[in-house]
């Protein structure tokens, strides 16, 4: 016995003509010429339990990549003997600044306009030494910890002093480390102990990729909904866990995966809404567009959800009125009840010290809206490292072949009808494109990890892919060749993402096989080392703090920037240097670290290194013949 997929508009028809198998050529809405294959309950409900394993996998592995230690120790201090947490602490002295964000740098060396030595003294050393002892391999990780560092819950003193990431982000993190991590506030003793600092980001990793999981729930959801089959749906689950941007932030502690997981979740309500229009899935609706803005501000496209769901439903404008007004309420309730103090900072605006009006300054500082042909042209590489090429393809084709089969079955339907189809692609659609418009605003000359914004629109082109493919009527040998080209290339670009997790997880990562190397270079004479960020353990090698003379030179400054032996730079991917040759005596370039399989530029695991120096400091020839 065969399952056939049941594709009804109400409760009502899916009661009156139960599943069952049809003599060839009977047509009935349940099951139309064209429709997807048919597979055994056994067999669907295997895949689909199988690819949620696999999803479970695919995020755990790798997961303590690039986490704080001791091991760098030895490359920066050499023979002396490494500082105890409590003379790094005497050393740094009081940072803390009131009224600004917890993610404001107090001394800013973008705002320098030549170069400067950033090792020059004890002080500017502990610095350094704090951020490989504390920070991890990924920029942007530590500002939420930052964030609870701030914070003081038997005062109840709790102000994140972060908005751009919400409050169920922030505190759902520390409740986690609370609950299960017996945290202490304790600063020296996690200097002399980083692997248990590590910790706490293996807790909030943990955190996003089960949001990554619910996320997956939700795109096995829509896309049973779209194709009427478990096994599209398992699919769907496979290459959205190996998608590139799901499976870098699902091995990141950041809020940008939650957010869309929640973001999906607000779809699936507001399907559900025009399906039954019963109260519950609108209000639920609202909440969900509200946490999503409470993880991240970045989510606020999904309240479109609201408006469209209504448009989609066939009910009064008093009606549609009267339930945007109270989602929109529902909606920020939950948002300030997730974050208080931006409503309490928002009333005190104007004070001198409001650390709102700090981190939205330092937010806006990092993003200039244009757009431009150089806009596009980044905002179209950036979604193609977020969702790969054939995704991108799939998926605007795969939307417009499902917003025609919608028209088309409206038609035949009747016009009260109300077509999954074309809900789908509206609800999802709708928030995808403002984001994509916000996105190729803000994409000019943005380095890979950017990508990480185009997180929704990524899954939501994946969805349209697969459910495009699947509904192609009268092809089946078409959509298999079509979705097995579709599965083996998001499976390789998601497989390079675990790779160099992997790759980074180890005892020896490779900013330390890059730290042996500069090693190696000051050996053989090299003094001075050029950098465009400061030393910390994502833009840089631990290296020697009293042998080495680190300089930093903005990119601006550079053509009057500090001569150094060698320059020094963690790029997406190395540059082209195929037919160039070094002036006599000139600089070379190098690449340390090769990244294997496909590139990862949204990743800052395993990143590649451009190096440039003399040769003899270099090693070119060896080097080279890698």
């Amino acid at each position: 016995m065969h399952e056939v997929a049941v594709a009804s508009t109400s409760r009502d028809t899916r009661a009156s003509q139960p599943n069952r198998c049809l003599p060839k050529g009977q047509d009935c809405p349940q099951f139309r010429p064209g429709s997807p294959t048919r597979y055994t309950p056994t067999v669907s409900r295997i895949a689909l339990v199988a690819s949620f394993l696999f999803a479970v996998i695919a995020f755990a592995l790798g997961i303590h990549w690039g986490l704080p230690s001791r091991a760098a120790d030895p490359f920066l201090f050499g023979q002396r003997a490494p500082w105890t947490g409590e003379q790094i602490r005497k050393l740094i002295g009081d940072r803390a600044t009131a009224g600004l964000g917890a993610d404001v740098d107090r001394d800013p060396l973008i705002s320098r306009d030549g170069p400067v030595w950033l090792n020059e003294t004890d002080a500017q050393r502990a610095a350094i030494v704090l951020r490989y002892r504390l920070y991890s391999a990924q920029p942007d990780e530590m500002i939420t910890f930052m964030s609870l560092a701030g914070m003081q819950p038997s005062r109840f003193e709790l102000d994140p002093k972060l908005y751009q990431y919400g409050g169920l982000w922030i505190y759902g993190v520390a409740a986690i480390i609370g609950a299960t991590l017996n945290p202490t506030a304790n600063l020296e003793h996690y200097l002399d102990h980083p692997e248990q600092f590590a910790r706490f980001y293996i807790a909030a990793r943990v955190y996003s990729a089960m949001f990554g999981l619910v996320g997956a729930g939700a795109v096995a959801w829509i896309l049973k909904r779209l194709t009427a089959s478990s096994v599209a749906a398992a699919i769907g689950v496979l290459c959205y866990a190996l998608l590139p941007v799901v499976n870098n932030m699902a091995h990141e502690a950041k809020p940008h995966l939650p957010a869309a997981a929640l973001m999906l979740l607000a779809c699936v309500a507001g399907m559900k809404f025009v399906e039954t229009a019963r109260a519950r899935w609108w209000v639920l609706t609202a909440i969900l567009c509200g946490g999503s803005v409470s993880m991240i501000l970045s989510a606020w496209p999904i309240v479109v959800v609201v408006p469209a769901m209504l448009c989609c439903r066939a009910i009064s404008w008093r009606q549609r009125a009267v339930i945007a007004t109270a989602s929109a309420v529902i909606a920020l309730d939950v948002y300030f009840l997730c974050n208080p103090y931006v409503l309490k900072h928002l009333l005190a605006w104007n004070s001198p010290e409001n650390p709102l009006r700090s981190n939205l300054a330092n937010s806006k500082a990092m993003y200039t809206a244009a757009l431009s042909l150089g806009s596009i042209s980044d905002a179209a590489r950036l979604l193609g490292y977020a969702a790969s090429g054939v995704v991108v393809i799939l998926g605007f084709i795969g939307a417009l072949f499902l917003s025609f089969n919608a028209a088309k079955r409206r038609v035949a339907d009747g016009p009260t009808s109300q077509p999954r189809l074309g809900v789908a692609v509206i609800l999802l659609g709708a928030p995808a494109a403002i984001i994509l418009i916000q996105f190729t605003l803000l994409a000019d000359g943005k380095p890979g990890e950017f990508a990480r914004f185009a997180l929704f629109p990524a899954v939501v082109l994946l969805i349209f892919a697969i459910g495009g493919v699947w509904n192609m009527a009268g092809w089946p040998a078409a959509r298999a060749i079509v979705l097995f080209l579709l599965v083996g290339r998001v499976a390789v670009g998601g497989i390079s993402y675990v790779w160099h997790f992997l790759r980074d997880s180890g005892e020896r990562p490779t900013r330390l096989i890059v730290a042996e190397r500069m090693e190696a270079a000051r050996q053989r004479g090299a003094r001075s080392v050029g950098l465009h960020a400061e030393p910390a353990p994502y833009s840089a090698p631990p290296m020697n703090l009293w042998d080495w003379e680190l300089w930093y030179s903005p990119w601006r400054a550079v053509g009057r920037s500090q001569p150094c032996d060698i320059w020094l730079d963690a790029v997406d991917a190395y540059p082209d240097t195929s037919g160039w040759r070094a002036p006599p005596g000139g600089p070379v370039f190098l690449e340390w670290i090769r990244p294997r399989l496909l590139p990862t530029p949204i990743s800052w695991a395993a990143k590649p290194f451009s190096v440039r120096g003399q040769a003899r400091l270099l090693d070119a020839p060896a080097e080279q013949a890698r």
